[in-house]
């Protein structure tokens, strides 16, 4: 079977990547598929690290025609990694350095950059205008930083778009080394309890934070890793799990997702 315009644009995508970490071209695709069912303008990206990420969203907005992405990311490691510097060779090597706007936040984290958003958005009454249409969160994989971030990020997402969070089942006893240490002054720290090691962060920010939020429905879980939500208006609420990579079955669920939401309300 001869391939499509769109199919020979995502192959050479993978081959301008490489092995670059840390997106697979499974995900990329699941990513290059939605693009181009959902047409996003813009797409925010949150934890750049090695910006796969960034790259398979800058390409299908590419292959589409329009669209930009804004990564964010850390950088107090960029005097000590050369991570930044890696990700400006990827987007060059696959065609969306154009596509892509960097930030880089020099102290603090994430949160206090979306905090400053949506503050930026937000008139004299608190109602913030959003601007993005898809929002990619991985990050910190910190309860605590991430619910506040799923806070901000739904104020910011526009009606009808998507956030996407990786890495439901990640936990830190699967990771010692990443273990955070709270440091106070006159030497006083406290580390995560055994409770807190033990359980994925981010399955109880989607599960208790996102699903019970009154924006947010048509759930899509895949492969105990990504967990999709939809920002929705009234109380239409939708879960689909799936153990298998994106599937033509995702795509009729999203189309029937669309149709339900575009039908008065009961």
């Amino acid at each position: 079977m001869a391939l499509s315009t769109y199919d020979r644009q995502f192959r050479d995508l993978v081959e301008r990547i490489g092995d670059v970490p840390w997106m697979t071209p499974t995900q990329g695709r699941r990513i290059w598929d939605h693009f181009l069912g959902a047409r996003p303008l813009m797409a925010l990206d949150i934890g750049t690290c090695y910006g796969t990420s960034a790259a398979y969203m800058a390409g299908a907005m590419r292959a589409i025609g329009e669209g930009r992405v804004v990564t964010v990311d850390s950088a107090q490691f960029d005097d000590r990694s050369e991570a930044k510097q890696w990700c400006e060779v990827l987007w060059e090597r696959c065609g969306v350095r154009d596509l892509i706007e960097t930030i880089r936040i020099p102290h603090s984290s994430y949160v206090w950059w979306l905090m400053e958003q949506v503050a930026g958005r937000s008139d004299k009454r608190g109602n913030c205008e959003p601007v993005y249409d898809f929002v990619y969160l991985d990050g910190a994989k910190s309860l605590t930083v991430d619910t506040a971030a799923v806070i901000f990020v739904e104020q910011l997402l526009r009606p009808g778009g998507w956030l996407l969070v990786d890495d439901l089942d990640w936990r830190h006893e699967d990771h010692p080394a990443l273990i955070p240490t709270v440091q106070y002054p006159d030497d006083v720290s406290y580390r995560f309890s055994s409770a807190e090691i033990a359980m994925p962060h981010l399955r109880a920010v989607f599960d208790m934070v996102v699903k019970r939020h009154p924006s947010f429905g048509n759930f899509v879980e895949q492969d105990g890793a990504w967990g999709w939500a939809q920002k929705v208006s009234g109380d239409r609420k939708v879960v689909i799990i799936e153990e298998a990579s994106l599937s033509s079955r995702l795509r009729r669920a999203i189309r029937v997702l669309r149709r339900r939401a575009s039908s008065p309300s009961r």
